[in-house]
């Protein structure tokens, strides 16, 4: 058998006491149970193990309200933390439960409880004391019977712990309740061997009153009365026989073993105690409003594994979640605007004199001569509609023009048209610093001989037209 089906069977075997599986508790019913929405909120989902989005919407209404449920969760395995409200959930134990303990192979001693014999009706045990001999054995061997069972589970302590621990080994356990179960009674499992001397002694002294020869009245015993029972018993009488022996034996391995393994039964002991009881045992709820923070929410999922000691917090996921549309959004683009970006220069030109209307010199000009500037922009968009397709609003940015040889900042301001919020339009006014003649000097006037370098400018603020498109960057 596979060792992880084994490991099952004895856990499913040993925590039902060889009778039919009970009912889980109460509380393991109600902490299995996925929590249910919230009146009012969206329900979201996410696996806590991957941070994957398991059920609900990624995109809400400005306003909206969010409950999170985390789904999936390990807790004898992993130590959770949810990022949405960064409260860790408590001190963690570093488990290392599965490599500490010896692997008992003892899947053998659940006692099979023989047919019940205390109805037998024992014909040639006429007399009173006889009847009453007949009784005492019928009354040891059914206690005996019920004792067995308990016996062997004591035994079974750490092969229970090693399947429970190999059953809560994968991330995503199977059928919740019954694990909890299951951690339920293994806490309240008593770790050392419950007398198996004693068990053994308890038999022996059912076989020693089997061989006595007299009755309880101190009477011979008729022949044929000690022979029916002894017959009748027998079945029984092998068993605990064999029972008592398959004991003792486990007995003097576990107990070592239990002495070994001291220390992590104790981290296994603390880990039970801490998880169980817990109301977020298996799921736990976050909720969210997107009231104060309409542009959105990050969701981080972390764990820590408690099998593997000083393992770090490593992040398993997240998710971003847009709660609402922001009025705000950011673009670039580029936009062609009325004003000029022309550098001042010294242009050759002629400068006719009387005795030379042919001669060359120098005048003051631009070195270019267009009225359109094309540069590229940033726009911050406060959007005034809301609409699927086209929304418009006013928008501010900057304009990186090039101006007087340098990069000069201007600044715009206007109105835009979007669609689908991603494609803008602007129409408005870009206003920038540019440089004119200053020192009495206008544009075409021949330049003195006698003036040196840099041409004197001064600079004045101009206004102009601006038409642009952007893309949206957020």
């Amino acid at each position: 058998m596979h060792r992880r089906s084994r490991s099952l069977a004895v856990l499913a075997i040993l925590l039902a006491g060889g009778t039919a599986q009970a009912e889980p508790s109460a509380y393991c019913q109600r902490v299995s149970k996925k929590p249910e929405g919230k009146s009012g909120y969206a329900v979201v989902t996410l696996d806590a193990n991957s941070g994957r989005l398991v059920d609900g919407p990624t995109r809400l209404s400005e306003g909206d309200r969010v409950q999170f449920i985390f789904e999936g969760k390990n807790p004898f395995k992993y130590d959770y933390r949810f990022a949405v409200t960064s409260q860790p959930l408590g001190t963690a134990l570093a488990l290392k439960f599965l490599g500490m303990i010896p692997g008992l192979n003892l899947g053998d001693l659940v006692a099979t409880v023989p047919p019940g014999i205390t109805a037998l009706a024992v014909v040639h045990c006429t007399t009173a004391g006889e009847q009453q001999w007949q009784q005492e054995i019928l009354k040891k061997i059914s206690a005996a019977e019920k004792r067995s069972p308990d016996v062997a589970q004591s035994l079974h302590y750490l092969d229970v712990a090693n399947a429970f621990l190999e059953a809560t080994k994968p991330d995503a356990l199977p059928d919740l309740a019954q694990i909890c179960e299951s951690a339920e009674k293994l806490k309240a499992w008593p770790h050392a061997p419950q007398m198996p001397d004693a068990f053994k002694q308890e038999v022996d002294a059912i076989d020693a009153l089997l061989l006595r020869p007299t009755d309880n009245g101190g009477q011979l015993l008729n022949a044929n009365c000690k022979i029916d029972v002894t017959t009748r018993t027998q079945q029984a009488m092998n068993a605990l026989k064999a029972d008592a022996a398959r004991y003792q034996a486990a007995a003097a391995t576990t107990e070592p073993a239990l002495a070994t393994s001291s220390a992590s039964i104790q981290q296994l002991d603390a880990l039970l105690t801490s998880t169980l009881g817990r109301e977020d045992l298996f799921y736990e709820t976050r909720f969210v409003s997107a009231s104060d923070e309409p542009t959105g929410v990050r969701v981080e999922l972390f764990r820590r594994d408690l099998r593997n000691a000083d393992s770090p917090e490593r992040s398993v996921g997240s998710l971003d979640m847009e709660l609402g549309k922001s009025p705000f959004s950011l673009t670039a683009g580029v936009v062609l605007s009325t004003i000029e970006s022309r550098r001042l220069v010294r242009q050759p030109a002629r400068v006719p004199t009387e005795g030379n209307p042919n001669q060359v010199g120098l005048r003051f000009g631009y070195d270019e001569d267009s009225a359109v500037t094309i540069a590229p922009a940033v726009f911050l968009n406060a959007r005034l509609s809301d609409n699927p397709r086209y929304n418009w609003g006013a928008s501010a940015g900057i304009v990186t023009a090039a101006a007087d040889s340098t990069l000069r900042i201007d600044y715009a301001l206007g109105l835009f048209t979007s669609f689908r919020d991603v494609f803008y339009l602007h129409l408005g006014l870009q206003a920038g610093q540019r440089s004119s003649l200053a020192g009495g000097f206008k544009e075409g006037e021949e330049v003195p001989a006698d003036l040196p370098d840099p041409i004197p400018t001064t600079k004045n603020w101009k206004v102009g037209l601006l038409f642009g498109f952007s893309l949206q960057l957020n």
